[in-house]
């Protein structure tokens, strides 16, 4: 029954195809540590049947990350994180992954999200939204305004 069902919901070109995701995946730029782990879980997770040890997609998602966040893994691990068993290493990315993403203010991650070669930081994408709708508001403000002393004027003129 098992092989029936993978069979018709997981052809081999199918699980092909995912195993290539799995063992391919890379992080990208603008993603953070708890983005780009929960979306390997995900991608590992819709193939069950992938094959692969724990120690493999462990190592798949580390040799993939961006230096800055292995350097972060490994500080925040004492630099033991290759050493760990792999379904210490799983749990152990999974409650940094979800720490990581609760911090506010500016941390290890956002740290390095500058442009190394000017030295300009780059806005989050929230602060830019917010930044852009203060600017908005104060001119709807302003627009406001000269709808007011708009009407007065004309019974001056």
């Amino acid at each position: 029954m098992t092989q029936a069902f993978f069979q018709k919901y997981f052809p081999a070109h199918k699980t092909n195809n995912l195993k290539r995701q799995i063992s391919n995946f890379a992080q990208k730029e603008s993603e953070t540590l708890y983005q780009v782990w929960e979306c390997y879980k995900d991608l590992w997770n819709s193939c069950p049947h992938h094959g692969f040890e724990s120690w493999r997609v462990v190592s798949y998602f580390y040799d993939r990350l961006l230096s800055r966040e292995r350097q972060f893994v490994e500080t925040m691990c004492n630099g033991d994180f290759l050493h760990k068993d792999p379904d210490e290493a799983i749990d152990f990315l999974d409650d940094l992954s979800k720490k990581a993403c609760t911090w506010t203010g500016p941390n290890a991650l956002e740290s390095t999200k500058r442009n190394q070669n000017t030295g300009i930081y780059q806005l989050r994408e929230e602060d830019n939204l917010k930044a852009h709708l203060e600017v908005l508001t104060k001119e709807i403000e302003v627009l406001k305004t000269k709808d007011v002393r708009a009407p007065s004027n004309r019974l001056l003129g």
